[in-house]
């Protein structure tokens, strides 16, 4: 139903002296209880929406911006007191879509009858038959307007019972979430756990890096000084044979030489093979060292393998010290014998110079 003008300012006029009955003349800014009255006002008249232009009207003026939110939270009232709350935002824009095509159909309606009344009043009854005809329309209208707020109330449950049905999935994946967190927890303490066992393990495998790498210095050290005894030892056999092949007389003592510098040549033998062994097992070791760098996760047995290498490792050196103790007790006794051999080559050539001085007389007084 279209109002006419003059029964739109008549509605006007009542919503305005509702307002002033209830709460009187006010000359200051527009309270929450002016806009409360004027919107109950128009809500109660036919063919009168509670607007922010509307309480404008009749209120004489006011700001715009500080009437909307006090409308606003009439509106919310309103929607608290007939059970809807917390609508959602789709559905408040769709109410809100549908607010404006009503205020722009109803405008279209109504702005070719406001443009004939302000051209021509004459018509005022006609007007008044239309109004008639309009006002059913309205009724019609209205009635559409309760069955579509009836479909969207049953929206609104349909979307009132998604949102208790996210409310609760949302809660259950929280609670993964905390759950997932905690196990996150766990393994972040479980990964330093194993970062310091494995920091652990690398620093006992650099300790007997080090280890292997001083026992093969050592080894070097004593394949050196073999390397040495044995070349004295071949020099001492040279010797000894220029002495066998100048000293005649001295045949028994080299022949005894001979035998002592052999014996001592196979003890030389046998601890050169217990080095060679010696720097095969420190390469095992090395090999043995990098494969536990490599195989961390059996770290236990590595270590135990490392340990029982290394203490077959330190016999194994005792060992050769021994047998390099006893080699340089044989050549120092083979020193001593080339010694005895050099003395006894001096005294020789002593003894073959005194022939030769007394045999040369005899040489010259020969006819």
């Amino acid at each position: 139903m279209v109002a006419t003008e003059a029964e739109q300012h008549a509605a006007e006029a009542a919503v305005a002296a509702a307002w002033r009955d209830q709460c009187g003349a006010r000359a200051g800014p527009l309270e929450q209880a002016d806009v409360d009255a004027i919107a109950d006002a128009a809500f109660q008249t036919p063919g009168v929406k509670p607007t922010v232009e509307l309480i404008r009207r009749i209120a004489g003026g006011g700001s715009p911006n500080a009437i909307h939110p006090k409308l606003d939270a009439w509106f919310r009232r309103g929607r608290e007191a007939t059970g809807v709350t917390d609508v959602p935002a789709e559905l408040a824009a769709l109410w809100e879509r549908l607010q404006a095509a009503a205020v722009t159909a109803a405008r279209r309606e109504l702005q070719p009858m406001i443009d004939a009344l302000a051209d021509d009043r004459t018509v005022l009854e006609g007007a008044r038959a239309q109004l008639a005809v309009d006002q059913a329309t309205l009724v019609t209208e209205r009635a559409a307007t309760a069955g579509l707020v009836t479909a969207m109330r049953e929206d609104f449950q349909r979307l009132e019972n998604r949102n208790e049905t996210l409310q609760a999935q949302l809660v259950a994946l929280q609670d993964g979430v905390r759950t997932a967190a905690h196990v996150v927890r766990e393994t972040e303490q479980q990964l330093a756990i194993s970062k310091a066992a494995h920091d652990q393990l690398a620093g006992q495998l650099r300790d007997a890096r080090r280890t292997v790498g001083a026992l093969q210095d050592e080894a070097r050290t004593r394949d050196d000084e073999l390397t040495a005894t044995l070349a004295a030892l071949q020099a001492s056999e040279a010797e000894a044979q220029a002495l066998h092949t100048a000293l005649a007389a001295a045949t028994a003592a080299r022949t005894v030489a001979e035998g002592l510098a052999e014996a001592r040549a196979s003890e030389l033998d046998t601890a050169r093979t217990a080095v060679t062994q010696h720097a095969a097992l420190l390469v095992e070791l090395e090999q043995a060292a990098q494969l536990a760098k490599a195989t961390a996760t059996s770290d236990l047995r590595l270590r135990e393998h490392l340990t029982s290498e290394l203490a077959r490792e330190r016999d194994a050196l005792t060992h050769a010290r021994t047998v390099t103790s006893q080699t340089s007790e044989a050549l120092a006794a083979s020193q001593a014998t080339v010694a005895a051999l050099t003395r006894e080559t001096g005294r020789l050539h002593a003894l073959l110079q005194e022939a030769a001085l007394a045999a040369r007389p005899a040489t010259d007084d020969s006819p």
